[in-house]
């Protein structure tokens, strides 16, 4: 019998044949930031097939992204056991740089700045000056920890965790409250937070803008002030920067071509190649590009992946999350490789 979740904002649509993202729909319309159904026993019946341990320890998302006869885009979405919407049992580690990244090329879109601009942060000890594309490379394709703390502070503490992460952006229940250095550590549990911002100032020419130190004030529901998000909404994010062109306006971010263009090609060649080349090696001879932001952290490994088979045009979204260590998530990624490529789903 399958099994069919139905997540909070359930319609009376079918788990198998949700259109994501209607073309005809009215402009105004506000698509549904995730979909209303999701199969949660299929994926765990094929993962068990290919031998994989279906555990705690292991959560999974795989989104299938097809054109419809009427052109329109269809999602089909698969989870492990309904792991698809843990948001609190596992640590996200660097796969949350890609919401950072994001959110620091809408700001800098919304004041007109070009992703070349200058960017100076006023800290205490000295300033530090960095190009915006270069702090986003880093962060993106080395998964620099102090490019992720300064996209933060760019975007501001309160910004990003009101205004970024909503409903209308695709996110049903993702907080950023941990920072990845120790700058302004909470003076009761000593945890690092990025509830600081300092004093910043944006240059491009002889434009200039700057923008006031600020203290974020908010007060956001995570375990031990940690970072929480779900592998949907970590698979949400990566199909609106892939298949931006192809999203009605209200489905999409607020992203220029020059930032789509700039996270693609940091995304394309993310570190930790070679948990993409597993799931290359898994389609053989057939010709696949793969885009993915991996994390390691607290002996959870995860990555978020979308994955294009070129001869026939088939897409994927995949979410992953398994511990302890890497090892785990190599056999996750080999797994839902060979399922995908034998059309299993």
């Amino acid at each position: 019998m399958l099994l069919v979740r139905l997540l909070p904002r359930a319609a009376a649509l079918s788990a198998l044949s949700l259109l994501a993202f209607a073309a005809a729909s009215p402009a105004s319309a506000q698509p549904p930031a995730q979909p209303s159904t999701v199969d949660s026993e299929r994926l765990t019946i094929r993962l068990a097939e290919r031998g994989l341990s279906t555990t705690e320890d292991l959560k999974a998302l795989v989104v299938h992204i097809q054109e419809a006869d009427d052109g329109q885009l269809r999602r089909d979405y698969y989870d492990h056991a309904g792991t698809g919407i843990d948001r609190d049992s596992w640590w996200p580690s660097a796969t949350v740089k890609i919401y950072a990244a994001v959110a620091a090329l809408e700001r800098l879109g919304e004041l007109g700045f070009p992703v070349e601009s200058w960017v100076t942060f006023e800290y205490e000890d000295g300033p530090v000056t960095l190009r915006m594309d270069h702090i986003i490379r880093h962060a993106l394709e080395y998964s620099s920890n102090s490019a992720f703390d300064r996209l933060v502070e760019f975007v501001g503490f309160d910004r990003m965790n009101t205004e970024f992460f909503t409903t209308g952006n695709g996110f049903e229940d993702t907080v950023l409250l941990r920072a990845s250095t120790g700058r302004h550590p909470d003076g009761t549990t000593g945890n690092n937070l990025n509830r600081v911002s300092p004093r910043i100032v944006v240059r491009r020419g002889r434009r200039v803008r700057v923008i006031p130190a600020e203290t974020g004030r908010g007060a956001y529901s995570c375990p031990n002030q940690g970072n929480c998000t779900s592998l949907l909404d970590l698979a949400e994010s990566m199909s609106r920067i892939m298949l931006h062109d192809e999203l009605p306006e209200t489905a999409r971010y607020d992203l220029r071509p020059e930032d789509l263009e700039l996270l693609r090609e940091a995304l394309g060649i993310a570190r930790n190649r070679e948990v993409a080349q597993l799931m290359k090696d898994a389609f053989g001879d057939a010709p696949v590009e793969v885009y993915h932001r991996p994390g390691f952290g607290m002996r959870w490994a995860s990555d978020v992946m979308f994955v294009h088979r070129i001869d026939t045009n088939e897409r994927w979204v995949i979410a992953l999350a398994a511990r302890p260590g890497r090892a785990a998530l190599d056999a996750a990624v080999q797994a839902v490789g060979a399922i995908l490529a034998a059309g299993e789903l």
